[in-house]
């Protein structure tokens, strides 16, 4: 599903495998190649369309396609519950406006040094994933994110035991932190016990 906004008004596009077509939710078919009427044209943009919402929820992607970074007015991003285990690493330079990510539900164990290109980041959820080696490199990762505000990184078995406080002190700044506990009741910065 593709968000494309027309005068201030939401357009909720469907986005055949980012391949092919774009079609509306009306009975009106656009080509990739063409600019559709009626909205907000981006030039920049593969089909000319403003897209500012992608969600590929349950697409069965095995990785992200890189078709994604062709949008550079896409603001939200939503990949959850698939079965990724990489995000790439070239690309993110691309998405200046992006401003959340939602990877959660997938495989992923790394988070690449170039996800910080997308300097507009604020949300980032990698709740439910397999992130490994967190402190030596995810944390390096988000230090260099200077828009993130929010992260949620609950059900993450490898970070057991790590309580937000602890990760905002590793990032050496104050920002939401959603963490889960050893019985999986998530913690809120300020909340530990």
């Amino acid at each position: 599903m593709i968000m494309s906004e027309e005068d201030g008004e939401a357009t909720t596009l469907a986005f055949d495998e980012l391949e092919g077509h774009v079609y509306n939710a009306e009975p009106v078919d656009v080509c990739l190649r063409g600019a559709p009427i009626g909205f907000g044209v981006d030039p920049s943009s593969p089909c000319g369309i403003l897209v500012i919402k992608i969600t590929l929820i349950k697409a069965q992607l095995l990785s992200v396609p890189p078709k994604l970074f062709l949008f550079p007015s896409l603001q939200i991003l939503s990949l959850s519950s698939n079965r990724i285990k990489t995000l790439p690493e070239k690309g993110w330079s691309s998405l200046l406006a992006l401003e959340e990510v939602d990877v959660s539900h997938n495989q992923i164990k790394l988070l690449p040094p170039e996800l910080s290109e997308a300097k507009a980041i604020r949300i980032l959820n990698l709740r439910s994933n397999d992130l490994r080696h967190f402190v030596e490199h995810c944390i390096p990762v988000l230090r260099t994110m200077p828009s993130l505000e929010h992260i949620d990184l609950r059900y993450n078995k490898s970070l057991r035991g790590l309580t937000p406080s602890a990760i905002e002190a590793q990032l050496e700044r104050s920002l939401e932190v959603l963490c889960g506990a050893e019985k999986g009741v998530p913690w809120r910065r300020g909340l530990e016990a």
